[in-house]
Order: C-alpha cells, then sequence, then structure tokens
C-alpha cells in the first residue's frame, strides 16, 4: 500500500556544482542528497516511499525537479520531469528514462533514470498480486469434515482462487486470518 519511486541516475549534465532532486506526489516532497563530484552523469540511486491509503487514480502524477545546488543563493532548476500513473497503476512496475522539460516544456539533453514500484492498498496490482504469491499446502486441515474460514482483508474472488492459507513472497510472507476450525453440516 504504497508508492514506490527509486531515482537511479541523471544523465547529460553540464556545469559546475552540486545537482539535487525534488520529488513530490500529493503534496509530500523529499529532496535527494546532494551529489558534488561527477561528470556529466549523478548517480543517486534513492528510494523514496509514499504510503497510500486509499488506491492512486491514474490521472495523479507525480513531479521530479532537478537542481544545481547553491550554498548561498537559492537552488537553480536545471529541469522538470512529471509522470502520469496510469502506466503504473494498471502495471504496477515500471522502469523509465526519459529527457528532463524546461520552463518553457522543451525537451532537454539530460535525461533521469528512474524505477517506480505501487503497491494497490486492494492488492490488485504490486507485491500483492495474484500472481506473485505461491501457495503452500501446509495449513491445510486434514480432517475430511472440517474446513477452514477466512476472515481476511483479501477480497472474496481473491481467496476463491487460490488454495492455501499461506502465500510466500521472496522477500516477506504474510498468512491471511483464519477463524477456528469447524465441522461442515452434511
Amino acid at each position: 500500500m504504497s508508492l514506490e519511486v527509486q531515482i537511479n541516475h541523471v544523465t547529460g549534465l553540464k556545469g559546475k556544482g552540486g545537482k539535487n532532486c525534488r520529488i513530490t506526489f500529493r503534496d509530500l516532497s523529499y529532496q535527494t542528497r546532494t551529489i558534488e563530484d561527477f561528470d556529466d552523469r549523478a548517480q543517486f540511486n534513492e528510494i523514496f516511499q509514499w504510503p497510500v491509503a486509499s488506491s492512486i487514480e491514474e490521472r495523479e502524477m507525480f513531479e521530479i525537479s532537478v537542481f544545481t545546488y547553491n550554498k548561498v543563493f537559492s537552488n537553480r532548476l536545471i529541469g522538470k520531469f512529471k509522470m502520469i500513473l496510469q502506466q503504473v497503476v494498471k502495471s504496477g512496475e515500471l522502469s523509465i528514462e526519459e529527457p528532463l522539460l524546461d520552463a518553457n516544456n522543451t525537451a532537454l539533453k539530460t535525461s533521469i533514470n528512474l524505477n517506480v514500484k505501487y503497491l494497490a492498498p486492494d492488492g490488485t496490482v504490486g507485491n500483492w498480486a495474484v500472481d506473485e504469491f505461491s501457495p503452500t499446502s501446509h495449513l491445510q486441515p486434514d480432517h475430511p469434515g472440517m474446513e477452514l474460514s477466512t476472515g481476511s482483508i483479501y477480497s472474496s474472488s481473491y481467496l476463491h482462487h487460490h488454495s492455501g492459507t499461506r502465500y510466500k513472497h521472496t522477500s516477506f510472507s504474510c498468512s491471511v486470518l483464519v477463524s477456528p476450525l469447524r465441522f461442515k453440516n452434511n
């Protein structure tokens, strides 16, 4: 239940001075560290996360501004990158390299490389997506007259399509909430 943006690097940078980025989504901004020593490529490799309690709409966007850092005066804007989240909402993950735009919306020779991941609250895309889990059967009832009853945050259609009550992912595991065993009425 989050939006995660990893700023990998910015290439095609000219001029002296440190470079940094500010990224904004839903009026919450983060700033990268300032990269001082580089040729024409500033390597950031920083990840920023926004927890989301409500689903992200396809028309929502985030914005990244790249600056030349100045200790005395205000930072000078190099360019901006804005991305509508339509494709990320559908697929859950996207890697992209795009040119920055100047104040006149003209593409610059400077480009930004980033990865975007979206974990939807309803489990439709992202790490909670159905295809990324593999059911295990070690929590199945062993008595033929017993059944497991689920009381979960997952939708009934999600649970209906999977056997087992525990789903594993390579980086974490989660369990579906299970109520006590009940005998079936035959």
